[in-house]
């Protein structure tokens, strides 16, 4: 009997420690990819995952790919080794379904070799916060781009100072390494990032190199009104034989494959908001060109007419965006938005 009574009572106190305990409150995440304006991602019906970087399963990625591999009703397909053409798809959709943007800017390119899609080799895990996927159709908001869903990398926005540097090297030649910063000073908050990769010979003779910079400013211009500017360039050049050619091993055409590809992106951002009016413009541009020497895939020699021949290419576009909007909250639960966007694109191959 004193046992038991000293059990239950001990069952007593925990239970008034644990009471006491004040509860943890999670941060609310918001989704910017949704709707016209950021909303919580519990109040959303698009299905949606947000993957923050300091909690991914992938904790230090080696491409950016390896952040979307966990991620359900994702595909992510890639050609040939590391630096071949890695595209991602959600729901089974083709892969120029699926809109990528790099805070909030689309990187789709409609010239690329399947119309509209992302090589996410060029892309590395720089500066990066957390990535929204959006799961489902987006194109009443985003266009015919967004039939399957809606990949948005976000921008890391730390207040804390801090510098991070990064070494690595490997196999086949491999060099990686990366140099972040970020903080805040006074009304100004900042975090910049550049990253770079080299890979050596991995199948005979081929080759892959990168360059990823960007950063982004943003300063409160008193209590109501913010402004923030972001930008990104990237370089890549690959080398290799060519897809359908057979390889190392079976191609009648000893030359490679190269391609070379320079983008990037600027965007800026106007906010102001009261009690009861909130105002956004938006504004961004991103430009990409492309150099690509692809040899002739040889049928037999002398070639035969089933031989797929030489081409070169040099393609330029360009994508310039505006949007508006300015929201009043009508009641507790009603909201009335109202906005405008002009968009245009210009390219040449």
């Amino acid at each position: 009997m004193p046992v038991r009574a000293t059990c239950i009572a001990t069952l007593i106190m925990a239970g008034l420690l644990h009471a006491q305990t004040p509860p943890k409150v999670e941060p609310v995440k918001t989704v910017v990819t949704v709707t016209a304006r950021p909303e919580p991602v519990e109040t959303s019906a698009a299905d949606i995952t947000v993957i923050d970087l300091d909690s991914s399963p992938a904790s230090s990625p080696q491409s950016f790919a390896d952040i979307l591999r966990f991620q359900p009703a994702l595909y992510i397909g890639q050609t040939g080794q590391r630096g071949g053409l890695t595209v991602v798809s959600l729901r089974g959709g083709d892969p120029n379904f699926t809109l990528f943007m790099l805070d909030g800017i689309p990187v789709n390119d409609i010239t690329d070799q399947l119309g509209g899609t992302v090589d996410l080799s060029t892309i590395l895990p720089v500066n990066v916060g957390r990535v929204e996927v959006v799961r489902g159709p987006m194109s009443v908001l985003h266009g015919s781009e967004a039939v399957a869903g809606v990949i948005n990398v976000i921008s890391r926005d730390e207040p804390k100072e801090h510098a991070a540097l990064k070494l690595s090297t490997g196999s086949f030649g491999t060099l990686d390494g990366g140099f972040s910063l970020g903080g805040r000073k006074g009304r100004f908050q900042y975090s910049l990032g550049i990253a770079g990769v080299r890979i050596g010979e991995q199948v005979e003779r081929d080759s892959f190199s990168a360059i990823d910079s960007g950063g982004r400013l943003s300063a409160a211009m008193g209590s109501n009104m913010s402004i923030a500017f972001t930008f990104r360039i990237r370089r890549s050049e690959a080398a290799g034989f060519p897809a359908n050619s057979g390889g190392p091993k079976y191609a009648l055409d000893r030359a490679l494959e190269t391609r070379a590809a320079t983008s990037g992106i600027a965007g800026l951002e106007w906010k102001y908001s009261t009690g009861r009016w909130s105002h956004l413009i938006t504004g961004d541009f991103f430009p990409q060109a492309q150099d690509q020497n692809t040899p002739a895939i040889f049928d037999r020699i002398p070639p035969g007419f089933q031989t797929v021949p030489a081409t070169i290419s040099s393609t330029t576009f360009r994508r310039a965006r505006v949007n508006g909007s300015a929201s009043l909250r009508i009641a507790n639960r009603w909201t009335a938005t109202i906005g405008a966007a002009y968009r245009n694109e210009s390219g040449e191959n």
